[in-house]
């Protein structure tokens, strides 16, 4: 069953790229070398990317509950390629995907599990 669900979002989805920020900065910084609060790579400094399929598409009428919100959209993708690629953990709220050069931010991930490992990820993003 796994291995259905992998092939079908292989077949249709399209390709994207799943990112997290990584919190370090790229390089040492002596104390007191730039003014408070400022950081010199202003969330340019790299961290975890991985080109992913997901099957994507907009959120219905009937999904708009709770911290939903029309135009939100849902992503859905599979595990393979994340636990393949030494993916540090499961996507989460903050993470970045990039399709068709729109950018969404991930609110939420549901991990859907079959007989307690993970299958895919259901991801609710908002921006685009």
């Amino acid at each position: 069953m796994p291995a259905g669900i992998a092939a079908t979002i292989r077949r249709e989805g399209e390709d994207s790229v799943l990112s997290r920020a990584s919190n370090a900065p790229p390089f040492p910084l002596p104390f007191g070398t730039l003014p408070w609060g400022q950081q010199p790579w202003e969330g340019a400094n790299g961290g975890d990317h991985l080109v992913v399929r997901a099957v994507v598409r907009d959120l219905a009428p009937s999904d708009v509950v709770g911290s939903v919100k029309q135009g939100d959209t849902l992503a859905i993708i599979g595990n393979a390629e994340m636990a393949a690629a030494g993916w540090p953990g499961f996507a989460r709220a903050g993470d970045r995907l990039r399709r068709f050069g729109r950018a969404y931010t991930v609110l939420a991930c549901d991990t859907r599990t079959l007989r307690g490992v993970p299958v895919k990820h259901h991801l609710h993003l908002r921006g685009g």
